[in-house]
């Protein structure tokens, strides 16, 4: 399993982003211990990798 993921070292746009995850996943019926540590792991993933919004490169 990945290690977990301090809030510390997490930017601003990634805590907004986290935040909202949050909240669906909470509406969707997860607990919010769990959905907290599963949204900023996803946050985190989705500004790693180029999702989650954003400009659009196309043209």
């Amino acid at each position: 399993m990945n290690q977990p993921i301090s809030p510390n070292k997490v930017s601003e746009k990634e805590r907004r982003r986290a935040a909202r995850i949050k909240e669906k996943l909470i509406h969707s019926g997860m607990g919010e211990d769990e959905a907290e540590k599963q949204s900023l792991r996803q946050a985190v993933e989705e500004m790693e990798s180029g999702e989650g919004g954003g400009t659009n490169a196309g043209g």
